[in-house]
C-alpha cells in the first residue's frame, strides 16, 4: 500500500437501480443510512452509508452506463459487491 495515505474518507458507486441497490447495502449487508438526498436537478440520488470509519457513498441515477463485463457478478449491485460479501461473511468466498 502506498504510504502516502493513511485512511480512506469514502468510497462512490454508481448504480441505476434504487431499490435494488438500497435492498443490498441496507438490507442485506446491514450498512446504516447516514444521509439520503434526492437531487431532481442532477438527476440521481445520493444515498451515504456507513461502512466502519468510511462512507460508501451510492450514486443512483436511472440511466449510469452499464458495468463492465468483469467482475462477472451478475444481478449484485456496485463494483465492490466481492469486497462487501467478504467483510459480510467473515470468510473468504470461493470466487
Amino acid at each position: 500500500m502506498c504510504s502516502h495515505f493513511t485512511k480512506i474518507h469514502h468510497i462512490a458507486v454508481i448504480g441505476s437501480n434504487y431499490e435494488a441497490s438500497k435492498h443490498f447495502y441496507v438490507d442485506i449487508l446491514g450498512l446504516p443510512i447516514i444521509r439520503e438526498n434526492h437531487r431532481p436537478k442532477k438527476g440521481d440520488i445520493k444515498l451515504d452509508l456507513q461502512m466502519g470509519a468510511m462512507e460508501l457513498e451510492l450514486f443512483i441515477k436511472p440511466d449510469a452506463p452499464k458495468r463492465p463485463g468483469w467482475p462477472k457478478v451478475p444481478k449484485l449491485p456496485g463494483f465492490a459487491t466481492c469486497v462487501f460479501l467478504r467483510l459480510a461473511s467473515r470468510k473468504p468466498l470461493p470466487i
